[in-house]
């Protein structure tokens, strides 16, 4: 659905004269009213959600000695918890609060290029992807972020608002109609009260339906579906061997999780021991 119609179809609506176009009619003011409120929802509705058409993926080659990395022309915020470092197969903590940032420069804490962090800070007048410890190899760092870009021209050009009659959105089009429909007919004094809850609806619908959501079970058994640490045969070595090399493959934050679930499964193994021998005694008196 075109800018041009958009307008058009809230016009009916809203029982005014229908406008023949929108852009450059600066004498109509029922047209320049449809179109300034047009840009207004359209903005204000790619920000309102992380809607799954304006995702994207961007992929970073980091290099060594560069501390900060331009973000996407089209880049509005990142998607949380979504940063990883592909080359060294570790996730990239962030982003971080200034404080954090601070806190980890000042050299309080020892960093590893395998416990990378990053943060979304100023760099001229652009915004730009700072990495801390700074890279000292070339490495592939990935995130999912925003795309500020809503509209389409006729060409498949993606763009960051509409620049002719022409031009479309890939944003939910009943979503943008509902909304520009309450607010033109607030801005002319007619009631709006009844389309703007239908619009209110609308939306959280809306996002509600918008890429789906994975089911959460609470069940002790749920099936496991996420990466897991196999039953045997780690690394290079065979099932139940002793070889050295078997937790090779593991990095620093698995082996200390791993570490961690062995001092578990030997302490549930003394305090059975424990209480089998306190209860034997018990036992034998019965008997």
């Amino acid at each position: 659905m075109s800018l041009l119609t958009v307008a058009q179809n809230v016009a009916r609506e809203a029982g005014v004269e229908v406008p023949g176009q929108v852009f450059g009619q600066v004498n109509d003011e029922i047209a320049s009213r449809l179109l300034a409120l047009t840009r207004r929802e359209g903005r204000r509705l790619a920000r309102e959600h992380d809607w799954v058409v304006l995702r994207r993926q961007a992929q970073i080659a980091a290099r060594a000695g560069v501390e900060s990395y331009s973000l996407p022309n089209d880049y509005d915020r990142i998607l949380d918890q979504t940063a990883w470092d592909r080359s060294n197969d570790n996730p990239l903590w962030g982003p971080l609060t200034p404080s954090q940032w601070q806190f980890r420069r000042s050299g309080t804490v020892v960093r590893s290029q395998f416990n990378r962090s990053f943060r979304i800070m100023a760099s001229g007048a652009q915004k730009a992807l700072y990495v801390d410890p700074v890279p000292d190899s070339v490495d592939s760092l990935v995130f999912e972020y925003v795309s500020s870009n809503w509209v389409v021209s006729p060409g498949g050009d993606l763009q960051d608002d509409f620049a002719s009659d022409d031009d479309e959105t890939i944003l939910d089009e009943e979503l943008l109609e509902l909304g520009v429909l309450w607010r033109f007919l607030s801005r002319v004094g007619l009631s709006y009260v009844e389309e703007k809850a239908e619009y209110e609806h609308a939306l959280e619908r809306a996002k509600a339906r918008d890429g789906g959501n994975p089911a959460i079970s609470l069940a002790a058994d749920a099936e496991i579906i996420m990466p897991n640490m196999p039953e045997g045969g780690f690394g290079t070595g065979s099932e139940g061997s002793d070889d050295d090399n078997d937790f090779d493959f593991l990095g620093p934050l698995e082996s200390i999780i791993l570490n961690i679930t062995d001092g578990l499964a030997d302490a549930l193994n003394d305090f059975r021991e424990a209480s089998n021998q306190s209860f034997r005694p018990a036992l034998r008196n019965a008997g």
